[in-house]
This record gives C-alpha cells, structure tokens and sequence, in this order.
C-alpha cells in the first residue's frame, strides 16, 4: 500500500480536524474601526467555541481581558485563553458589563449573569432581567419580546415583575406591571 493511501486511511479512521465552519464578526486590533468580518474563523465543537488562532491573535481585547465576538449564533465574550461565554445581543452587540456582570442564558433560556472572569455568579430562574442599578434589577416570569414600533428593538412584556438583589433574593413582591416593579424599588435604583 502507498504510504499516501495509508496516511489518508488512518486519518480517515481516527478522524480529521473539524474545520472551522463559523462566519465571525469581531473588533480587529488591525482594523481602525468597525468590525471585521471573518470566514471559517470558528467551530462550535459539543461543550465549546473553538476560535481560529488567527482570529484570537486580532481579537481587540479591552483593558479586562475581554473581547466581543459575534457567530450566527449570537454574541459572546471571549477571554484571552479563548473561554468564552454566550451573552444576550444588546444595541447589536455584546451586552455591556453593568456593575461588573454582563446577561446570558442557560440551556433552559433563562437569564444567567456572568462577571468579567466569565464566570456564572448568579443563575435565575427568569426569561428576562435587567442589568443590575445599584445592586438590584428588575426580573419578569414569562415575558416575551415584543417590537418598538417603527425601529428594530424590542421591549420585555410580561405579567409579573419583581426587583431581585446580587443574591438572587426578591427584594419587592410580584406585580402586575414593569411600571409597578420600577416604582416598588424607589431609591434603591437611583
């Protein structure tokens, strides 16, 4: 046998490398401004993203460690050691860091909010919150997004919102409205 077709056997019996199949979108440390776009820049492999050398090596990190980058999927956080982290798309990008932790979802869909290690530091059991102001934020059972007339962005509706604190606690009881909630914490969002 000719030592090429025993080389393509035993790649093809242990398996060769998945490609990376995934478009990205991303902040280059090349690029001016804007984001870059790139082909064939990461795989979603069973428990991870895996990024393309290259595209880790342009990765516009900030002063945390810490760079956007977008798949079809949606976007993420993506740490220097390539870990990253799905997290909600807001103003069409990554959500923002508030008060050190930034928005995900679990597997379930529910909201999970992440520090800038990207690490899980609270886990609730709700559809939807609102980045947290001075400790606390607004949380919803069962809202939906519905569209903001005439724009592209949507709007939480849902029947019941309460105020929760960094600890996952409920620091207002359930009501019947986001303008309820909103005022059931007071001074403690301002």
């Amino acid at each position: 046998m000719p030592f090429t077709s025993l080389l393509a056997t035993v790649l093809l019996s242990v398996g060769a490398p998945a490609e990376f199949d995934l478009t990205c979108f991303y902040a280059s440390r090349a690029a001016q401004s804007g984001l870059e776009r790139a082909e064939h820049c990461a795989r979603q492999d069973p428990d991870r993203l895996v990024i393309a050398t290259a595209v880790m090596a342009d990765l516009a990190f900030d002063e945390h460690g810490l760079a956007p980058l977008a798949t079809a999927g949606g976007w993420r956080w993506v740490r220097k050691d390539s870990h990253s982290v799905p997290v909600l798309t807001y103003d069409n990008g990554a959500d923002d860091f508030v008060e050190g932790l930034t928005r995900g979802r679990d597997a379930k869909g529910n909201i999970t909010f992440y520090d800038r290690k990207l690490d899980p530091v609270l886990r609730t059991p709700y559809r939807w919150a609102e980045p947290f102001e001075r400790g606390v934020t607004l949380v919803c059972l069962d809202c939906v997004p519905v569209p903001v007339a005439g724009g592209e962005h949507m709007t939480m509706v849902g029947k019941q919102w309460a105020g929760i604190g960094r600890d996952g606690r409920l620091v207002t009881p359930w009501l019947d409205s986001r303008g309820a909630a909103e005022e059931a914490l007071g001074d403690r969002r301002r």
